[in-house]
């Protein structure tokens, strides 16, 4: 689930000062979020919302309390390298959340010669027993962590930089 959390719609450098000053204030912290990035839209708390409904799924912010959890605390101890918690940010996707065999399906589409889009990843996906949501809005979300991390530059994997990441040597994940 990556409602309204992606670094187009939240961007870090914005988002991680508002969870400094608000978390463990769930109000405070929803109207925060609407303020800043959703003001234009016709319901900004109800988005807002999503925002923390993620951040908690993305293990950042306890759900009920939006209180920070140590993956926030961490996020935020490395608030002044934005790459740095972008990385951070990647390797719970790819470790703890599921999100390698994403990756794993983007290299082997490519190698497969099927052009990657958001409409076909779900069904390529479900073809490997990976249950996938067809929301673009969730995998756009995926995504665009695993591009702002160097993970992927468009739908194209860098092997190099996803081993980094992964603490491995590329030659392990071919």
């Amino acid at each position: 689930y990556s409602q309204q959390f992606s670094p187009e719609q939240t961007p870090l450098k914005t988002l991680l000062p508002i969870l400094r000053q608000n978390a463990g204030k769930r109000d405070k912290l929803k109207q925060a979020i609407a303020g800043a990035f959703f003001g234009k839209t016709a319901t900004p708390e109800k988005v807002a919302g999503n925002t923390l409904a993620s951040l908690a799924v993305y293990g950042i912010i306890e759900g009920d309390s939006a209180s920070l959890t140590d993956f926030g605390r961490e996020l935020l101890a490395a608030q002044s390298d934005l790459a740095r918690v972008s990385t951070l940010i990647a390797k719970r996707l790819l470790v703890e959340m599921g999100g390698l065999p994403i990756v794993e399906t983007l290299r082997e589409m490519r190698e497969g010669g099927l052009k990657p889009t958001l409409q076909n990843i779900p069904d390529e996906l479900e073809a490997r027993g990976i249950e996938a949501s067809r929301n673009s809005s969730d995998l756009s979300g995926v995504l665009g962590w695993l591009r702002e991390a160097g993970v992927l530059t468009k739908y194209e994997l860098n092997s190099d930089r996803l081993a980094e990441i992964l603490g491995t040597q590329a030659a392990t994940l071919q």
